[in-house]
């Protein structure tokens, strides 16, 4: 750019100048220019440590307040203060620390200059299982607490990793971000907070406007968008009204907007998703940034984008700010257009860094993420003579040590002297100054003088104080040794021995530890896990464990430093690995897809698992298809549902085989892909199979899927279209209907002929009757053919395009929903089909088209009677009888109602025929339970799934069914007819 500006400067120069100006004008001009070249070489961005003598211990979230005050979080549970130049503590949260536990978040109400209200998201411990909770404190300007008061509190955290965390407002409700807990398909369940971005009122209430608001679990109203990993940031912004997310991937980084998406599920936690960008864009909400993990970073913390009203920084307004918690890049990108490449504008001191905000004065702010951390301004320096940013700081030392002092200063060219009580001190011409071995003499004041072409600036005096000489103390590890191998859940000792030459053998209470987990699931990119910090103890105990990381590559550093009387340090540490085990996946039939780690395979497939590991997971997608045979998955050889965690072997090896049963069908889904509807079936793509078309000539077989007789041919707005057809010819579809609704089908055709007809048929219905194409003038000249209202139900589908007139081209079909134009048609689901006295009944709505209110009426007997919603609704019934369960569904043109479908409940104690012909009654107790019920007497027992499948047989009068998922079972008594449902939690 730079080279632009003079080329043209001179050629103007050569045309105008010398002609209008003698020679010294021409001179003063040319010094100017080159001047303003300078100026602008002389700017830069620099980081400032607001607060040279503060700490910010691992402080992770920042905000500021419309007076200035900037409101800090630290992970240990301290909410502290800048203000005036100085940093204090306002308040503490009780929390826990342990993994990636502890105080997370911290947002402002947007009224806080009246209210003072403060949020923050921390971990507790609540009774014997820990939580999030989040709680609203009440400070004054003088930041004295007025009062707190719990607004939230959220479900047990699974393993402590994957917590979210974040809290900000928008657009007047509160927003919070929560992590999966490592169980990836809590991102798409829809009862847990897990995996979600929640949106309740500043009371902690579900707000009006979510997309399940008024129906269900307070969890499923509570949700705005789900489908996240670790969701760690958001950033609100309201100049363009934007609300968007970062969330932490394993193999990518996202930033997602989510401000009021068309599609709330964001990919993470699904069969067909996973993080990064995904393909299914009619299931899923794609991101608007990604990079691998690994490449540019590998954990996505820190972003804003950057438009305040006093812009500081050339060049980045509009953009999207981010820096990785990992790199010390700090890098911008184009929100604005597709696909963005971030580039780097600033290399930060600082690589582990958290908080990022954006400053009422249009700086941006962050802290650097660490023990002795700081409060961090990046700011940028427009100015030709230097400026000192960061000021050289006093410092006591101890004889015979190095100390070094550093300066930081804005400008370019710049030149350093250093002096001694205001004497240059000879060859001290470098950012910082380093003396090898202090003496006594060296004591006094350190200043230096900051030149450049445009000016000076000097530093601050630091003071430079000596005493004696005084030995640190030799730290030696006793335990573990480097060559120790652990498996996850062993007791690991720890122990170290410190002395010290003037204080002799150093107590416990000058010892403090610190055990974290490192792992690189790619080889490069790496980091650590926080885990204990035992302080004052010579020695100790640690449960090791893989804490739910996937990967092998694991190890825990144990690093002691041991301080003396004189405030001297020493330190070690050690590192020691795992002991990994060979875990297979295999599936039946072999070379099917399954899912390890949450990694796809291609059974069978063997990976290395720490030992004894929990939370490792599997998972057998379904149905797949190779050719025109559809596999179902069935079960797994050791049991469970098809995805699932597991515990690895402490020992040996463990193979874990999934069952698929194959069906031959006379029509599949072509190359094994699923049509997505909403979403846009392209013509050519129908199934395979003898069942799947018919072609009466043959006509037009090209290359594209040539030897089965259907016409195809190049289209000219890309790919291929279907041609040559004949009158009654018809082709077939696998697709899955995502959403029960109307939807409006836009068929892409073009013919040059009157009078073409089609239709639709779904699983053998005709359900748009014929539809009538225009005249388009030629077999290439494409227009869109529509209709309307045509209601789908939820499902996979086989959709058949049937020709009931020939010379039709067809390019795409697209299946957009219609929106409530129609009344609805009443239908739900019941489980079980036949209902039992005081045992939960299921209800769920599948009613067809668009609804705005469902009315349930349950029956005598129930509780509750009555219900709103779409469901689940889970009732219980008390008295026995033929019960009328109805169901009115309306939108803005009409309702429908259900009410023919009387439901029965009886009395399902078991009556089981003992041959001495007493008659016994027998009683499965608890009913519901989390997994273990009780028979009344010892017997032989079978349990069944709703589908039929015995899942598990035994003797006795316990029934464990723990291992299996949550959902409503059948256990039969051996030799009788009978049986009874119950309910696993």
């Amino acid at each position: 750019m730079v080279t632009q500006i003079i080329n043209s400067f001179l050629i103007i120069m050569k045309k105008n100048l010398l002609k209008k100006f003698k020679k010294k004008s021409f001179l003063h001009i040319l010094y100017a220019f080159f001047l303003l070249l300078s100026w602008q070489g002389n700017c830069q961005y620099i980081t400032q440590n607001l607060a040279p003598t503060a700490v910010i211990k691992e402080g992770l979230a920042l905000e500021q307040a419309p007076d200035g005050r900037i409101f800090i979080a630290e992970r240990a549970g301290l909410v502290k203060v800048f203000q005036n130049n100085a940093i204090s503590t306002v308040f503490t949260v009780n929390t826990i620390t342990d993994k990636e536990q502890g105080l997370l978040g911290l947002t402002l109400h947007p009224d806080f200059a009246t209210n003072g209200y403060i949020y923050v998201f921390y971990a507790i411990l609540d009774g014997a299982v820990i939580r999030h909770r989040i709680e609203r404190i009440q400070v004054n300007n003088t930041n004295q607490v007025l009062g707190r008061q719990e607004i939230l509190l959220l479900e047990p955290i699974g393993q402590g990793f994957h917590n979210g965390g974040d809290l900000k407002f928008f657009n007047g409700f509160l927003y919070i971000t929560v992590g999966d807990s490592q169980v990836d398909t809590n991102a798409q369940n829809l009862d847990t907070y897990k995996g979600k971005i929640l949106r309740v009122t500043e009371d902690g209430q579900p707000a009006p406007g979510n997309p399940f608001y008024g129906s269900g679990s307070v969890q499923r109203q509570s949700i705005w968008v789900y489908g996240f990993r670790n969701p760690f940031r958001l950033v609100a912004n309201k100049k363009v009204n934007k609300l968007y997310v970062l969330d932490v991937g394993t193999s990518w980084e996202e930033i997602n907007e989510i401000s009021n998406p068309t599609i709330r599920n964001y990919a993470w936690g699904h069969p067909q998703g996973g993080d990064g960008k995904q393909t299914e864009i009619n299931l899923f909400t794609n991101p608007i940034f990604t990079y691998a993990t690994g490449s540019i970073g590998n954990a996505l913390t820190n972003g804003l984008l950057y438009n305040p009203d006093t812009p500081r920084y050339p060049n980045l307004e509009g953009k999207f700010i981010i820096k990785d918690y990992v790199r010390n890049e700090i890098r911008s990108f184009d929100p604005n257009i597709a696909d963005p490449v971030s580039t780097e504008f600033y290399f930060a001191p600082q690589k582990q860094a958290l908080g990022m905000t954006l400053g009422n004065d249009g700086y941006i702010y962050y802290c650097s993420y660490e023990n002795n951390g700081a409060l961090i301004k990046l700011d940028y320096i427009a100015t030709a003579a230097p400026t000192i940013v960061n000021h050289p700081l006093s410092q006591t030392i101890m004889q015979t040590t190095p100390v070094t002092f550093t300066v930081s200063a804005s400008g370019v060219g710049l030149g350093y002297q250093w002096q001694f009580n205001n004497v240059n001190i000879p060859g001290a011409t470098t950012a910082s100054y380093t003396i090898a071995n202090v003496l006594p003499a060296n004591a006094g004041n350190y200043r230096v003088i900051v030149t450049n072409t445009a000016g000076s600036a000097t530093s601050n005096p630091a003071t430079l104080t000596v005493t004696p000489f005084n030995n640190t103390p030799t730290v030696t590890i006793v335990s573990p040794l480097p060559t120790l191998k652990w498996n996850a859940d062993d007791i690991v000792a720890f122990e170290a021995n410190a002395t010290d030459v003037e204080d002799g053998n150093l107590p416990a209470s000058a010892y403090s530890w610190s055990i974290d987990l490192f792992h690189e699931d790619i080889p490069g990119a790496g980091h650590s896990h926080p885990g204990a910090s035992p302080q004052g103890v010579k020695s100790g105990t640690f449960t090791a464990g893989n804490q739910g990381e996937k990967t092998p590559n694991i190890w825990y550093r144990f690093t002691v430093k041991v301080t003396d009387s004189n405030g001297l340090t020493g330190s070690a540490f050690v590192d020691i690995k795992p002991n990994l085990v060979d875990v297979t996946v295999t599936s039946t039939p072999a070379l099917l897809g399954l899912e390890f780690n949450q990694k796809p395979v291609t059974a069978p497939a063997t990976r290395k698992v720490v030992a004894n590991a929990s939370v490792q997971t599997l998972n057998a997608p379904t149905p797949q298809y190779v050719g025109n045979i559809r596999y179902d998955f069935d079960h797994w050889n050791h049991g469970g549902a098809a995805n699932q965690t597991f515990k690895a072997p402490a020992t040996g090896t463990a193979t874990y085989t999934a069952v698929y049963t194959a069906t031959t069908l006379v029509n599949a889904p072509y190359l094994g892909v699923i049509a997505q509807i909403p979403g846009v079936i392209e013509a050519e793509n129908y199934d395979i199979g003898t069942g799947a078309y018919f072609d009466s000539d043959g006509g037009g077989d090209t290359a594209y899927r040539p030897g089965d007789g259907v016409g195809t041919e190049v289209c000219n707005e890309g790919g291929f279209n279907i041609s040559y057809v004949a009158k009654n010819e018809w082709l077939k579809y696998t697709a899955k209907v995502n959403t029960t609704a109307n939807y409006t089908i836009n068929f892409r055709v073009s013919s040059p002929y009157a009078n073409r007809k089609i239709r639709i048929e779904v699983d053998g219905v005709n359900v748009t009757g014929t539809i009538n194409l225009p005249n388009t003038g030629g077999f290439q000249n494409w227009q869109t053919a529509s209709i309307s209202n045509i209601p789908l139900t939820q499902g996979t589908r086989t959709i058949t395009l049937f020709f009931e007139e020939g010379d039709i081209n067809i390019n795409k079909m697209e299946f957009v929903l219609t929106g409530g134009t129609t009344a609805p048609i009443a239908d739900y689901e019941v489980s079980p089909q036949t209902g039992c006295l005081n045992a939960p009944v299921i209800f769920e709505s599948v009613s067809i088209g668009t609804v705005d209110n469902y009315l349930w009426n349950f029956g005598e007997g129930a509780q509750p009677a009555t219900a709103t919603g779409v469901g689940p609704h889970t009732v219980i019934y008390g008295t026995e009888g033929v019960k009328n369960v109805s169901l009115t569904v309306s939108n803005s043109v009409g309702s429908n109602t259900k009410n023919n479908s009387p439901f029965t409940v009886r009395n399902c104690n078991l009556g089981v025929e003992i041959p001495n012909e007493q008659s016994n009654k027998i009683t499965v107790y608890p009913n519901p339970s989390t997994g273990i019920f009780h028979l009344s007497k010892e017997l032989e027992w079978s349990v069944y799934s709703p589908l039929g499948t015995k899942i598990k047989q035994g003797k006795g009068n316990v029934i464990s069914i723990s291992e299996h998922p949550s959902g409503i079972y059948f256990v039969k008594i051996n030799g009788t007819t009978k049986s009874i449902p119950v309910s696993k939690q």
